[in-house]
């Protein structure tokens, strides 16, 4: 049998040990923990905003704002393209014409840490386009489109709206939905829903899609026949080329310029 004798000096030297195993183990789960709610506080993440204006007829010079905060002094001219680095947060992005305090647009955007968001911004009194407009690749079988409504007074008897896209079906004959409605569409604006559409029919006779629409009254429920037509639908076009993205602008004739209330869209490339 052994016997341990503990001395006074071997007393010391074990409570030393002991104390300097609980620091590490303090300051291994301070550690651990730091880890686990980030390496840093949330307010010191940055995250990255690019924004570009679409060269169109007339499209004036921007500055472009961040929660009432100019980016940066010299304006942004038609065609170009700049870059942000800011704080990981919510705010309003906002586009003002350039020397001026005229606001032009402005959404709510997140911004999330260690990531980039792209934003299109497009101005043309000719076209009378305003607003943010889709971006991105675009594959060159298809076109990517959004949608203006630019319907004149002969529509105001038809508070809301609803668009939905169709094509001619050569297949089974007739008309056919597409499945792509946008809801409520409203008068006088750029909506921030868009749509990929196919320029061929995909039976590999090089056959392009003829896309229309129709316009739904959500009052009653029904499809209206639009003036100068027996139908419902009528035609938006059939596209030309591929891997761009269009704005397609909604309009009507005038008794001045045909027939009153007839649907006529136009195609901006942007």
């Amino acid at each position: 049998m052994s016997l341990y004798v503990i001395t006074p000096k071997t007393n010391i030297n074990y409570m030393r040990s002991l104390f300097l195993l609980f620091i590490l183990a303090v300051l291994g789960l301070t550690i651990i923990s730091s880890c686990r709610k980030g390496e840093l506080p949330e307010e010191y993440y940055f995250g990255k905003i690019e924004v570009s204006l679409v060269a169109l007829p007339n499209t004036p010079d921007i500055e472009v704002h961040f929660d009432g905060k100019k980016l940066r002094e010299e304006p942004m001219l038609p065609g170009a393209t700049a870059n942000f680095q800011l704080l990981s947060r919510e705010g309003k992005l906002e586009i003002f014409k350039a020397n001026t305090d005229t606001l032009l647009a402005d959404t709510l955007i997140s911004i999330p840490p260690n990531t980039g968001r792209k934003f299109r911004f497009a101005y043309s009194e000719e076209f009378g386009l305003q607003g943010f407009v889709a971006g991105g690749d675009v594959p060159a079988d298809s076109v990517k489109v959004q949608f203006l409504n630019n319907l004149g007074a002969y529509y105001d008897a038809y508070p809301s709206l609803d668009l939905h896209i169709g094509y001619r079906d050569i297949v089974n004959g007739g008309y056919a939905e597409t499945g792509i409605v946008i809801k409520d569409f409203t008068k006088m604006k750029l909506h921030a829903q868009t749509a990929t559409l196919a320029l061929v029919w995909p039976d590999g006779t090089g056959t392009p899609y003829r896309y229309y629409a129709r316009l739904k009254n959500n009052a009653t429920g029904e499809f209206i026949v639009t003036p100068g037509r027996s139908l419902d639908w009528f035609i938006i076009t059939a596209f030309d080329a591929g891997g761009v993205t269009d704005v397609l602008k909604f309009g009507n004739e005038t008794a001045e310029t045909g027939t009153d209330g007839r649907v006529v869209v136009e195609v901006i490339q942007i």
